[in-house]
């Protein structure tokens, strides 16, 4: 009673993240007794590493301050040494949303069709960058799975990583499985994928 619960974004504010940060602070404050102010905050960066460290290093630990932290982060944490937290000390809340995670490859260019196929071959993906979701899940395949995905780092994001999909420049990328639905239905469609 008569605090104020901060909840913390780790992207800006208008993208799906931002979204499901506002949904949570016009609604958390019903649910938890005394009925606290709470106000959202913005802490982009490094594919959410930035807000993660925040989080763990700086932040209140007495129950007002609240982290969106993605799911990557603790994949970030095994594959890259040296993260600034430990996600595994993070009090876990629950999720906002079901976000499903795939690999996906250009049917018409991918020189690996199935995943036995790809621990034999080397398959060229596109990512943003190594905290990126689009590094860490094919480098987590390699190391947990054997693949062989040679992950090319510098794109922009995921239009560009599409563009050089479409292009042959890469093979593939990570995606969730809502950015396909909804960003590229007529891929899905016309069977332009692999998962």
């Amino acid at each position: 009673k008569n605090k104020t619960v901060t909840v913390q974004v780790p992207s800006s504010l208008g993208a799906t993240l931002g979204l499901y940060g506002r949904l949570v602070v016009d609604h958390i404050g019903k649910h938890i007794p005394g009925s606290p102010n709470v106000v959202i905050e913005s802490r982009p960066g490094a594919g959410g590493a930035v807000g993660a460290a925040y989080a763990f290093n700086v932040a209140p630990k007495d129950g007002t301050y609240v982290s969106e932290v993605l799911s990557a982060i603790i994949v970030d944490a095994i594959i890259r040494p040296g993260a600034k937290f430990n996600a595994a000390k993070f009090q876990w809340i629950g999720s906002v949303a079901t976000r499903p995670a795939v690999v996906s490859v250009w049917a018409a260019t991918t020189p690996a069709k199935t995943l036995a196929e790809a621990e034999r071959t080397q398959v060229i993906m596109g990512s943003s960058g190594k905290s990126s979701e689009t590094y860490m899940m094919p480098t987590l395949m390699n190391a947990v799975l054997g693949t062989k995905f040679k992950v090319v780092l510098g794109y922009k994001g995921g239009a560009e990583i599409n563009q050089a999909m479409e292009q042959g420049e890469v093979h593939g990328r990570m995606q969730y499985w809502s950015g396909w639905t909804a960003g590229k239905p007529d891929w899905l469609r016309d069977n332009k994928l692999i998962h």
